[in-house]
């Protein structure tokens, strides 16, 4: 394992910041109260600042476990009714990447990232001075961070209901470089692998394009409208109550490997399913109705994490109708590529889920919403067969980092949400490392990516 040289460093950090008071996805009312998904957070930020940057505190005893893999000695339990998050060592795991969390200073923009392995949060040099100077003392950002770090995207939702009332900004070392208004935050955003482009929901049924030229200016490529989505006869419903973003949304989910193609899905309430709806090439804007996902060849989603479908099986996850209920019958099924059952996954109420794109999937579930108090993560093999990476009995929030390089991010706050621990796993044999910090962020993180 290498580490990034010196001078891409600042002094090293401690405490950045206060997780936000709200997360938020995409909300899919029937499952959660919170959806985090893969490649992004959005961590709403609370009040307050916090003491003079400082090093990780000691880690503390906790009622979690981590698992092993199925050839490794059962895990152990570390009993302590004082503590609220697992007790996991930071210990370097070889090839593990670093996650990068975005957080606000005053007017700019930090990127602060960690390592299994090393004992303290850092920042970045390359951040984005001024991400924040028109944007006054609002509160509730979200952030994009484009895959290669040069690139950042920036809104503060208007609307948890209501669509095309936001207004977005993409920043770069130099200042903002792009805007748009009419968009819909919490409809989504997704990058491709390169960082040059990017769809955002619009209004009902539309997307913006955006993209890098070869001078490195930015600009809109086009607005589509992706309504040739539905199906035939099927209209725009409402949302599904008020406190959630719209779920009936045609959105934004994937590139295809080759970046030209944006795939894009509906939440079908009646199947408890994302169901595949368009794809849009992003050259020329052209539009195609799909009834598959994608999955072979450059146009295809390629074997990257994704929450759409699995490329080397063809699988796909449905809700089935105790998803929201936690103890209850399985409440994730998996289905073949011809829409068959495949198996059922007990778990706790559905939060986030991904593809690692091996056959695997992982599973993040609390024990309900929308004050869960219990988290575990879960990795499903290829059969069926379910075991825990993570458990965290008294955890107050948490949220999925996404997947890279064969390892998984999750991000617990504790009973004081201001505490934080940023886990990282290795899928291919459950070895977790872990950091504790007082806080994240001085506002708290409103993003955050993996360094490339």
């Amino acid at each position: 394992m290498s580490e990034p040289p010196a001078e891409a460093f600042d002094v090293p950090v401690g405490p950045v910041g206060r997780p936000g008071a709200r997360s938020s996805r995409r909300a899919i009312a029937v499952l959660a109260a919170v959806v985090v998904a893969a490649g992004w957070l959005v961590a709403m930020a609370g009040a307050g600042r916090d003491a003079p940057p400082a090093r990780q505190a000691a880690p503390e005893p906790s009622g979690a476990v981590v698992a092993s893999s199925s050839d490794s000695p059962a895990p152990s339990r570390l009993e302590s009714p004082a503590s609220d998050l697992p007790v996991i060592a930071n210990r370097a795991l070889v090839g593990s990447p670093a996650t990068v969390f975005v957080v606000r200073d005053g007017a700019d923009a930090r990127l602060i990232t960690w390592r299994p392995g090393v004992t303290f949060l850092r920042e970045l040099r390359r951040g984005f001075p001024d991400a924040f100077s028109d944007a006054g003392a609002a509160a509730g950002s979200i952030a994009w961070l484009a895959p290669d770090l040069a690139s950042l995207v920036l809104s503060e939702p208007e609307s948890p209901t209501q669509e095309g009332l936001d207004a977005v900004r993409l920043v770069t070392r130099d200042g903002v470089a792009w805007r748009a208004d009419g968009v819909t935050a919490l409809g989504g955003l997704v990058w491709s692998g390169l960082g040059d482009r990017f769809a955002i929901a619009g209004r009902r049924d539309r997307w913006l394009l955006a993209g890098r030229a070869r001078d490195a200016t930015w600009a809109t490529a086009a607005e589509i409208d992706v309504s040739a989505g539905r199906q035939a006869g099927a209209a725009p419903s409402p949302t599904l109550g008020p406190v959630f973003a719209l779920t009936d949304r045609i959105e934004p989910y994937a590139f295809s490997r080759s970046g030209e193609w944006v795939v894009g899905a509906r939440f079908d309430p009646d199947d408890g399913t994302l169901a595949p709806a368009v794809r849009v090439r992003f050259s020329d804007g052209g539009v195609e109705p799909i009834s598959a996902f994608p999955t072979e060849g450059s146009d295809g989603l390629g074997s990257g994490p994704t929450q759409l479908v699995d490329a080397t099986t063809g699988r796909t996850v449905v809700f089935g109708p105790n998803a929201s209920i936690p103890g209850g019958p399985p409440q994730l099924e998996v289905r073949e590529a011809d829409g068959s059952y495949a198996f059922g996954v007990r778990s706790a109420l559905v939060v986030g889920w991904l593809w690692t794109g091996d056959g695997r999937l992982v599973v993040l579930g609390a024990d309900g919403a929308p004050f869960p108090s219990r988290w575990t993560l879960q990795l499903i093999d290829r059969d069926g067969r379910s075991r825990a990476l993570v458990e965290a009995p008294r955890a107050s929030r948490g949220a999925l980092l996404g997947i890279k390089d064969g390892h998984v991010g999750l991000l617990l706050t504790g009973a004081d949400r201001a505490r934080s621990q940023v886990i990282v796993v290795r899928l291919a044999d459950g070895e977790a490392s872990a950091i504790t910090v007082p806080s994240i962020g001085e506002e708290g993180p409103i993003g955050n990516g993996w360094e490339p």
